[in-house]
């Protein structure tokens, strides 16, 4: 079945089958649309077979999908669990030998330090071979680099402090001036380290010991406690980015924290998926995209940390030892580290799908697509038309240009603050799609009615305009009506509104129909297949 005659079926069912309509109940009785939303829904779960179901980005153990960057550093992440490449003394392998901690130099695709049980090793090429740095005796939990000098690193170890070498990691001194000591003798040492991409000499140390988390101004050389408004001494987990006051998160068992003003103070995000963190990654050039890596299970969120997706792991990958996120001219890719070798998936914000939910009212689970729709989208989503008039949601909402939107099969809806407060507004997606424009960097706040009428609508579907409110719905006219090649190859009569195309099929029983428009821009950015 055809992606246009998916479109005509459901509005043929609307027509005819009234009967099968199901009351949602509660505020939403009353909401414009919502008849319309229910008979699509069950029509497209009829059709699930034909629109194909959104299912996660597939886990990876080879590198044949891979080039450029990301293949050297999947590369070395390769060799560096070689389990030949850490058996000594003629001792068989054991899992227990390989790394727990792989870190890649942020400007050396071939320059690597790495710790495990056999301590601390480096290599400069690419992980054929590794040298042995006998410089720290505990074992490594957290490295970083220095912003801007990658000869600066710093290295923690949980129960005796954190250290520095100024040479790439061969040679090391202590740096525990202000960590705190126990009764024990052991030193706050950090189990994560953030290092300020703006201040060069600014640290950040999590520490599960005493004291929580430690903010360095001077390489590290001096400690003091930076853990105002968060609610133990036990942090799991830190990431940072961004630029001016980067974004500070720390993981607890309790939750999600953010600072804003370089650990000054912290704010609640809101709970973990986890209790038992042990790493959290930010991805770099999309603030809202954390990932949280337990022993056997990783979390995603792409919008801040308000909601969590489960990325469904293979059995092979249990338990992790290790993960990171790399760029590519795209996309990012995750690779982890497990005792049965790497892994890795390319990441966008169209997959995974969501966790099946039980709808509470604030959210509803869409299965054929996989993803959740939740407040302030839903009662936009439903009052607007629902599925009939959007599709169904091929992301969860996202943060993107700055602000949350989501993405469906025929739209891209946003939250704009202005005058009138916040609310939800269409993009204007089907300009972008006409015009080639990229949402994520064009200003989108428009809301509906912004464009200065310059086209008629076409008299082929003027009727369609207008019993539909049209106005409203779609947006004014950004081009004249014409015929254009369609993904499928087929050439259909089309005419682009703001935030709509509409598609013109003679013969049919409902000629008019709106086209997923969606579905083609998250093609064009890679996102869907």
């Amino acid at each position: 079945m055809t992606r246009s005659r998916l479109g005509n079926d459901c509005v043929s069912y609307l027509k005819s089958n009234k009967a099968r309509v199901k009351s949602f109940g509660g505020a939403w009785g009353t909401c414009h649309g919502a008849l319309a939303f229910f008979l699509a829904l069950v029509l497209w779960l009829q059709l699930a077979g034909a629109v194909g179901a959104a299912s996660g980005t597939p886990w990876h153990a080879e590198a044949d999908l891979l080039s450029g960057d990301v293949l050297s550093a999947w590369q070395l992440w390769e060799n560096a669990l070689e389990p030949e490449a850490w058996t000594q003394d003629d001792q068989s392998w054991v899992p227990s030998s390989l790394p727990w901690l792989i870190s890649a130099h942020p400007s050396s695709a071939n320059t690597a330090l790495v710790a495990g049980s056999l301590g601390l090793h480096r290599t400069v090429d690419g992980g054929e071979t590794w040298t042995h740095l006998p410089g720290i005796v505990a074992p490594v939990i957290a490295i970083a680099y220095k912003s801007g000098d990658s000869q600066v690193v710093f290295a923690g170890t949980e129960l005796d402090g954190n250290y520095r070498s100024r040479d790439g990691g061969v040679y090391w001194r202590r740096i525990n001036t202000g960590l705190l000591q126990d009764k024990l003798g052991n030193v706050a040492g950090a189990v994560a380290l953030a290092a300020d991409p703006v201040l060069p000499s600014t640290l950040f140390a999590a520490t599960t010991t005493a004291g929580g988390l430690y903010r360095s101004q001077d390489e590290g050389t001096s400690w003091s406690l930076a853990n105002s408004g968060l609610p133990e001494e036990s942090i799991l987990g830190l990431a940072i980015a961004g630029s001016g006051s980067p974004a500070l998160y720390a993981a607890t068992s309790t939750g999600l924290y953010l600072s804003s003003d370089r650990a000054a103070s912290w704010s609640l995000i809101g709970a973990l998926p986890t209790e038992t963190t042990r790493k959290l990654l930010l991805q770099p050039g999309a603030l809202g995209n954390l990932l949280v890596i337990a022993e056997s299970a990783i979390y995603r969120s792409t919008n801040g940390g308000l909601t969590w997706i489960d990325l469904d792991l293979p059995n092979a990958m249990s338990p992790i030892r290790d993960a990171i996120l790399t760029t590519g001219p795209e996309f990012a890719y995750l690779f982890v580290a497990s005792e049965n070798g790497p892994f890795w998936q390319r990441l966008t914000p169209a997959s995974p799908q969501s966790p099946p939910l039980t709808e509470t009212g604030l959210e509803l689970y869409v299965n054929v697509t996989g993803h959740t729709i939740r407040e302030p989208f839903l009662t936009f989503f439903v009052a607007n038309g629902g599925a009939a008039r959007f599709g169904f949601p091929r992301t969860d909402a996202i943060s993107e240009g700055g602000g949350t939107v989501q993405y469906f099969q025929r739209a891209r809806l946003e939250i704009v603050v202005d005058e009138e407060g916040e609310r939800v507004v269409q993009s204007p997606l089907g300009k972008a799609l006409r015009f080639g424009e990229d949402l994520a960097v064009v200003s989108t706040q428009t809301g509906s009615g912004s464009t200065q009428e310059q086209y008629a609508v076409d008299r082929v579907f003027a009727n369609f305009y207008a019993s539909n409110n049209g106005r409203e719905a779609y947006g004014s006219p950004v081009a004249t009506a014409a015929d254009e090649e369609q993904l499928n190859g087929d050439t259909v009569y089309t005419q682009y509104f703001e935030f709509a195309r509409l598609e013109h099929y003679p013969g049919a029983a409902t000629p008019v129909l709106l086209g997923l428009i969606g579905d083609e821009y998250l093609m064009q950015r890679g996102w869907l297949e």
